[in-house]
Formats: C-alpha cells, sequence, structure tokens
C-alpha cells in the first residue's frame, strides 16, 4: 500500500491518490511502503506590508511548475550590500506563496539577515530541473540555496541571522552533484519546517542540507532530508550547531555525518539501510539524546564514532542493524543505547556517572493566522514603537505583527503583555531600548564593570491574560540600552523564538521555551521554574555568571559563547543540563573565570568543546564545604563528552 505520495506539480495528495485508486501506474518518484514525513503546521502569510518583499507580487517569479523562475529568484534572493535589487536594495525578508518554482541554476543568497519565509512546507516547491547543466560533478557539488555564498564572495563569521522556513526543495533527476541547501549563519539564524528530497529514481545526489564553511552558532529543527548521498552533512571545526526533530530517510551512504564540527541534536530519526549516523575527525564533538534509527540491513552500525571523535549518546533506539554503535575496536551490539560517552565521563567527587536525563518538553508553538487579515499591524509612531504596541495589546489583538521600519526603532517604556494577545511577531524587526537603566558599566580602557545599584524595568513584561501560551517571534532588541529584556511575571508559558535578548522570572511555576537564543547573557532562572533553550549564544563582560540558574531547571541544547565570564551558574539546588556547544574563549580582558559553577545542592551535567583562549578552570564544584575544581589539562583536549555533578 501506498502510504504518501511525492507533490509532482499541482498535483494534491488526494488527487494522486485518486489516480492509484482507479489503477493508473504510479509515476517513478512515487514512494511506497515508507514511513510519511513528519507533519508540518498549516501554512501562514504574513501581512502585506509587514515588511517581506513577496516574489510573485513584487518580484515576477510565477510558480506554475513550468515556467524557469530562475532569474526572478535570483534577482531578490541573491540582492545585497554590492548587489543591490533595483527596487527593494537588500531584499533581507522575502515571502514566497505557495507554488512550484522551476529553477535551473544555483541560486546564492545574497548578504547577511536574511529571511526567507515559505507560505507552507507542502505548498512551497523549489524545483530543480532535470539535468541541470551546473549539478553534475558530486566531487564539486553546487546547491539550489547556497547560503555560504553571495555575489560578493564566500561568507564566513560575519553572515549573521540567516534563516528559511517553511518550504520544500526538490532536486530532478540526473543532478548527482547537487545539493539541496547549503546553509551558513553565524550568531544566530534558523532553518524551521523544510522538506529537501530528491526525486531520482536512484535517490542521487550530493547532499540534502549541508554546511562546509565554518557555519554557526544557530538552530536547524523540524528538517526532513529524503535520498541523497548524505542526507546531512557538517564540517569544519567552528564554530557549532543544534539540531532538532531531524528525519533522514533514503540516503545511499549516510543519514547524517558530522566532520570535525559541534554538533548538538535533539530528536534524530533515520529511516535507512545504511548508518544512521556518522561522527569523524580529531575535532569533532558530537552530543546527541532521543534517536530512532530503524532500517538498518546486514552487519552495519547505526552510529559509526571514528578518528578520536568525542561522542555523547543518550536514549537510541535502533532497528535492524547488525550493531548499534561502532567506536574504533569498542561496539554495542544491543539495540537500545540508554547512555554512552567517548572517551569518558569526568566527575570531580564520587557521585552517580550519568548524565541528568532532565525532562525534555517541545514548545507548544501557537498556529499562526493562514491569512494576511488575521493579524493586527503595529507600525511605528514616527520611530517610537511603545504606545503604538501598547496600544494594539491593549484593545484586544490577538496575533501582532509589527511592521519593519525604514530606520532603527525604539520602545521606551515597558510593553505589558496582557489582555488577549497569544503572538508578537516581527519581519527580523529591529528596535533599541532608550530610556532604561542598564545594569551594569563596561570601561574597555580600563576592563572594570560597574554594576547598576537599584531595580531595573524589563522592556517586556509578560503578566497574566487569556491565551495560556504567549509567543515573540523575529522581534529582537538591537544593542539596547535596558538591563532587562523579557520578564516573566505570569506562570503562563512564554515562547521566545528568534528574539534576542535576557531573561528573568519572577514568578515561579512556570515554564519558558527558547527557540534560536533569548536566553542571553545576564538570564536568571529562579525557583520552580523550567526552562528549556534550543541554541542560545550569551557573549558579555559585564555579566557573571553569564546565565544563572539560581534554584530551577534549566535545560540547553547547544551553547556557543564568547568573552571571559562563567557561561552558567547553578545555585540554590538548581538543576542545568548543556547538551553539546563550543565554549569559544576569544580574549581575556576582565579576568580568569571558570567555565562552569556548580554551588552545594545542586547538579549539572554538561558536554562540550573549548576553542580560542583556554579557561584555565573547566567546572568549579562546591560539596559538603570542599571546593573542587576540573582544570584544563585534566580533560580530553578540549573536548569533555560528558561531565557530571550531582548530590550523592
Amino acid at each position: 500500500m501506498i502510504k504518501y505520495m511525492l507533490v509532482q506539480g499541482g498535483l494534491t495528495m488526494a488527487m494522486m491518490l485518486a489516480l492509484v485508486a482507479a489503477g493508473l501506474t504510479a509515476p517513478a518518484w512515487a514512494v511506497a511502503d515508507e514511513p510519511a514525513y513528519p507533519a508540518a503546521p498549516g501554512p501562514y502569510t504574513p501581512p502585506a506590508e509587514g515588511g517581506f518583499v513577496n516574489v510573485q507580487t513584487d518580484g515576477g517569479a510565477v510558480g506554475d511548475g513550468v515556467t524557469d523562475d530562475t532569474a526572478a529568484l535570483k534577482a531578490i534572493l541573491g540582492a545585497g550590500k554590492n548587489n543591490r535589487h533595483p527596487q527593494f536594495g537588500s531584499a533581507r525578508h522575502i515571502y514566497i506563496p505557495d507554488g512550484v518554482y522551476l529553477v535551473s541554476e544555483p541560486i546564492d543568497i545574497g548578504d547577511k539577515k536574511k529571511h526567507i519565509l515559505g507560505q507552507s512546507r507542502d505548498g512551497v516547491i523549489i524545483r530543480l530541473v532535470e539535468d541541470a547543466e551546473a549539478f553534475q560533478n558530486p566531487d564539486e557539488p553546487a546547491a539550489v540555496f547556497n547560503f555560504a555564498r553571495s555575489y560578493e564572495g564566500w561568507h564566513f563569521a560575519n553572515n549573521f541571522f540567516q534563516r528559511l522556513h517553511n518550504l520544500t526543495v526538490e532536486v530532478g533527476p540526473g543532478n548527482p552533484g547537487a545539493v539541496g541547501v547549503e546553509y551558513h549563519t553565524n550568531n544566530g539564524g534558523d532553518v524551521y519546517n523544510v522538506l529537501i528530497r530528491s526525486l531520482d529514481p536512484e535517490r542521487r545526489g550530493a547532499a540534502g542540507f549541508s554546511m562546509v564553511h565554518g557555519s554557526g552558532p544557530g538552530l536547524i529543527h523540524h528538517l526532513t532530508v529524503d535520498g541523497f548521498d548524505r542526507g546531512v552533512h557538517v564540517t569544519h571545526a567552528l564554530h557549532s550547531m543544534a539540531f532538532s526533530q531531524i528525519t533522514v530517510m533514503n540516503q545511499r551512504a549516510f543519514g547524517f555525518y558530522n566532520q570535525n564540527h559541534t554538533v548538538s541534536i535533539e530528536g534524530l530519526v533515520s529511516h535507512n539501510t545504511v548508518p544512521a549516523l556518522r561522527n569523524g575527525g580529531g575535532d569533532a564533538h558530537l552530543a546527541i539524546v532521543n534517536g530512532r534509527f530503524h532500517g538498518g540491513a546486514g552487519e552495519a552500525a547505526a552510529i559509526i564514532n571514528e578518528n578520536n571523535a568525542t561522542l555523547f549518546a543518550r536514549n537510541i533506539d535502533t532497528q535492524g542493524y547488525g550493531l548499534s554503535l561502532r567506536n574504533g575496536e569498542r561496539q554495542i551490539s544491543d539495540a537500545h543505547i540508554d547512555e554512552v560517552a567517548y572517551p569518558d565521563v569526568l566527575t570531580l567527587f564520587d557521585n552517580d556517572r550519568r548524565s541528568l536525563n532532565l525532562p525534555i518538553e517541545q514548545p507548544p508553538i501557537p498556529g499562526l493566522p493562514a491569512t494576511a487579515e488575521g493579524w493586527t499591524l503595529v507600525k511605528a509612531d514616527g520611530d517610537d514603537l511603545t504606545g503604538p504596541l501598547q496600544q494594539a495589546i491593549d484593545d484586544g489583538a490577538e496575533y501582532i505583527f509589527v511592521q519593519r521600519g525604514d530606520g532603527l526603532l525604539f520602545i521606551r517604556d515597558t510593553i505589558h503583555i496582557r489582555n488577549r494577545v497569544r503572538v508578537i511577531h516581527g519581519a527580523g524587526t529591529l528596535f533599541r531600548s532608550r530610556g532604561f537603566e542598564d545594569d551594569h558599566g563596561f570601561d574597555g580602557n580600563t576592563n572594570t564593570v560597574t554594576p547598576f545599584e537599584g531595580e531595573q524595568k524589563p522592556v517586556f513584561r509578560i503578566e497574566d491574560g487569556e491565551a495560556d501560551v504567549v509567543m515573540i517571534k523575529l522581534f529582537r532588541d538591537e544593542y539596547g540600552d535596558a538591563g532587562w529584556t523579557y520578564e516573566h511575571a505570569s506562570d503562563r508559558t512564554l515562547i521566545l523564538w528568534g528574539a534576542r535578548g535576557n531573561y528573568r522570572n519572577t514568578v515561579e511555576g512556570g515554564k519558558a521555551f527558547m527557540l534560536d537564543t533569548g536566553l542571553e547573557a545576564g538570564s536568571v532562572v529562579t525557583g520552580d521554574q523550567s526552562v528549556w533553550a534550543w541554541h542560545v549564544n550569551p557573549e558579555t563582560y559585564t555579566h557573571q555568571p553569564q546565565i544563572l540558574n539560581d534554584g530551577g531547571r534549566l535545560w540547553v541544547l547547544g551553547i556557543k559563547t564568547e568573552k571571559d565570564r562563567t557561561i552558567i551558574g547553578t545555585r540554590h539546588g538548581g538543576r542545568t543540563e548543556a547538551i553539546g556547544g563550543l565554549l569559544y574563549k576569544n580574549r581575556e580582558r576582565v579576568g580568569p573565570m571558570p567555565a562552569f559553577m556548580v554551588d552545594e545542592a545542586s547538579d549539572v551535567s554538561l558536554s562540550y568543546k573549548v576553542t580560542g583562549v583556554r579557561y584555565q578552570v573547566h567546572v568549579h564544584e562546591t560539596r559538603h564545604g570542599e571546593t573542587r575544581e576540573l582544570p584544563t589539562g585534566s580533560t580530553f583536549g578540549r573536548r569533555v563528552p560528558l561531565f557530571v555533578g550531582t548530590q550523592e
């Protein structure tokens, strides 16, 4: 029985199933007897004046599955600082309505801070035509979408906040050198709700999703790759990437291949006869929790760990493979892997050598309006957002879209999130908080920090209201004054997505979910509070520690940091679990500090890699009045597969 079929042209799934029921022969790209793709959220449309350029109405793309839209897409998606669109300039925020868009050449994405938003994953199809000339050499692959390159050349470490949401990339038959998406971002950015598939009968193509130019940090979540030699391929020692809810299937070599990068994974599903996960290279550090690898054949191993790569793996189910894991001469044949760490687990006291295994909840992301009319559009009063945004909230708006301004916008007083509001959404909208008291001052000439004495008011205060869940998305503070960006003053659930700034809760008993930042330097989790964060990037000289877990439950997937402050401090019975990340101490100005600090009654489990300036002490831990430290020389080079500090 055919469980699903790939969408071809304008046919819907219902239409294709009707053809099968009528006894018509299924096309070559139909797939039988395989698991269905993960469900995708429904379509959503931003308001026309929100700040997105529409590739059809503004850019001339057709999307009819017949017309070659390469030139139209290149003109908008490739626009950048030195390759400006004649009408839309750098065109950083691009909306693609449902349709099938044929392309025949690689599309290099322009400069940083691009947000490419499709109307829906299953409705927006970017399809590479058959036998395209530039995609014939697997040894020199070309990408349909290439974020690592613009018309200005290759990006490296200044390609900030690149986003790709809600679409499908298809590679037509006869393109063995094709990559679906070559992704690159720095200091934040995410790929969300994207499907990449090869339509070749032999599943050919170099890679579905690739990052080979020093990408990160950033977040890849809800990505599905069907076909290709490698489903996901990540290389380079810098910087680090977090992956959540990833599905790979029908690969010819590997489902997911990490080569020397720092990778954190939560929720990897593989349907393959080939190895599901390969981790290798002298700089490779991979931490994975919750994997399901089914379909193996023969003596193949589900996980291959090689070349002295560091690996932490927990809660892995395999089926059909001869081995669940091969690490050199060490092998695991049991179908279930409870928890392993290579080369070993580090502790300072005589305690449990297992991770905390904190419960992981997925963010309850609210649905968004399917039509532009479902939003309340907020426009600044001149350069000021304070009054218009607060007025929209107090007037009872549920779904608020903040228009992207021509220049920088300002918030000059606390925004009280209350009443009926569910979502505050931006088009990568930047604001600066002004008139707030910052909580610290840093003098770069003398390398001194001056603490602020007194109480600081927040930019956003999440208060009680009708909605159980409130989300702030793609609306961020750009170098503002405020000591606090988000104050969680309610037990309502809060989601921060691409919302730059720091966090504190003043009411206990709630939950907060951070997707691609939101838990930045100066954040504090207090008391009976649960926080889950998928990729955070704290950088500060002024906060010590950068993140404080003061009695709460804090789970982090993928942390990258800079500067010379302690990254996470855990005290007063707090429980902290950090699954993977890169500690990039690129300079020391204020003074040496331990990377992590743990007090008497608190618990931590940590997996990470260090680069740049060395931390003299990795972990400073106190138990029963005795303090012990894990110095740099006690670790496995700069990679720690797992450190555990718990109460006996």
